[in-house]
């Protein structure tokens, strides 16, 4: 716990080594393969090549996942951390598929559960477990530990994320501070006195973190799909008010853990 008070995360290697013997994975590419030519709720696409690039309500889809955000162990972590009783706010799978899965700009993930999904509190934490391994040239996770004691104000965020999944937005269209994410003026404060750190891991891994993490990755280099599953899970206290998302980006009626 002090690591994570400290810098805003902790890794937990081998954490699922279950991930390690493939059947994570396999339902990973079960649910890209339901979903190649689906344009349903939940699924976000990259804008240029129409990939698959996140698939939200990963637990109502698969029981593997629900598997996963449920997993005593995991749920027994996200209580201690936020100090009680938890719920499941999101979850979704960010699939960067090869050569085309493409970054997420900075952002601290609370933003959008405050301004969009009317989240009052910080009490929570974000789950990201290694569907595959996160190589260097995969398009890692990347931090700046120490940042999540700062909650950078983004009222201006752009309301049209409501009506669609802010996956797909992490782009320059809207303007960043429309978007939600980090000024540059806003980076170069925060990395002045922490560097930016990168996160890859092996299938089964899991990092914890603070909602307020300044976090961000790049595209994927390589020839093989970088599969991460993102949980986030809040204080039973910790109650939506009037939430704008749909259901499955933003759990309407969540029952404790």
């Amino acid at each position: 716990m002090e690591q994570y008070e400290k810098s805003g995360f902790i890794v937990l290697p081998g954490f699922f080594s279950a991930a390690k013997d493939g059947p994570i994975q396999h339902a990973m590419d079960a649910l890209l393969a339901a979903l190649a030519t689906d344009d349903g709720a939940g699924i976000a696409r990259e804008k240029d090549s129409g990939a698959v690039r996140s698939i939200y309500g990963a637990h109502r889809l698969a029981d593997a996942f629900k598997s996963l955000v449920s997993s005593p162990q995991l749920v027994e972590a996200a209580r201690q951390i936020v100090g009680g009783a938890v719920s499941l706010h999101q979850s979704h799978v960010n699939v960067k598929q090869a050569l085309v899965g493409k970054g997420y700009f900075w952002h601290q993930d609370w933003t959008f559960f405050h301004y969009l999904d009317g989240m009052p509190d910080t009490r929570m934490v974000g789950a990201a477990i290694y569907l595959t391994d996160n190589r260097p040239e995969s398009g890692p996770l990347l931090v700046i530990p120490g940042s999540h004691l700062w909650h950078l104000q983004k009222p201006g965020i752009a309301k049209s994320f409501a009506a669609e999944n802010s996956s797909v937005r992490h782009d320059f269209n809207a303007g960043l501070e429309a978007s939600g994410l980090l000024t540059p003026d806003e980076l170069r404060w925060l990395t002045a006195s922490n560097s930016v750190v990168s996160l890859p891991g092996r299938a089964g891994d899991v990092l914890l973190y603070d909602g307020l993490l300044a976090h961000a990755s790049t595209e994927n280099f390589s020839e093989a799909d970088r599969g991460l599953y993102l949980a986030f899970y809040t204080s039973v206290e910790n109650r939506l008010i009037n939430p704008t998302r749909p259901d499955y980006v933003a759990e309407r009626h969540p029952k404790p853990l």
